[in-house]
């Protein structure tokens, strides 16, 4: 993720982010997001809510509910978080499973690739690596219906 983007959620959710400075001793959100800017909208779309059931909280439960870490791992976006909520538990797993489905470099549909590492790239990105799991044939609108569906 770009420094700019990085700034800019940082500055929209301040809550959620707290901890974004902090020290490595405190928090693994010291080395920042670490995902491609693909995921960007992803990220927004669920800090957005984040925040809004985090400023819903008593106000003395609130600095204890915040990102710890944010993280690509075996081609999905990891979003951990310290004192959330089962809701909050649930738009997180949602956003984790839709990642699977977008390209982490730019955004466009994707699939989960092998080759070395795993990553979710579109057909563009891929560089021949082979589908994981071939997707079934719904496109990205449908997955993201299908997720929220599942509520």
């Amino acid at each position: 993720m770009d420094k700019e983007f990085d700034d800019q959620l940082v500055g929209e959710f301040p809550n959620l982010y707290r901890d974004r400075h902090a020290s490595m001793q405190v928090t693994c959100m010291c080395w920042g997001f670490d995902v491609d800017n693909g995921w960007n909208e992803l990220i927004y779309d669920l800090s957005v809510n984040l925040e809004k059931l985090i400023l819903e909280l008593p106000e003395e439960s609130r600095s204890e509910c915040k990102a710890s870490q944010v993280k690509e791992k075996f081609g999905g976006l990891r979003f951990y978080m310290d004192g959330a909520t089962e809701e909050m538990h649930e738009l997180v797993r949602n956003a984790e499973a839709l990642s699977y489905h977008i390209c982490e470099t730019c955004g466009a549909q994707g699939g989960l690739r092998n080759g070395g590492w795993m990553k979710t790239l579109c057909d563009a990105h891929a560089e021949g690596k082979p589908l994981a799991n071939p997707p079934k044939s719904m496109n990205l609108e449908e997955i993201k219906a299908a997720i929220k569906a599942k509520k």
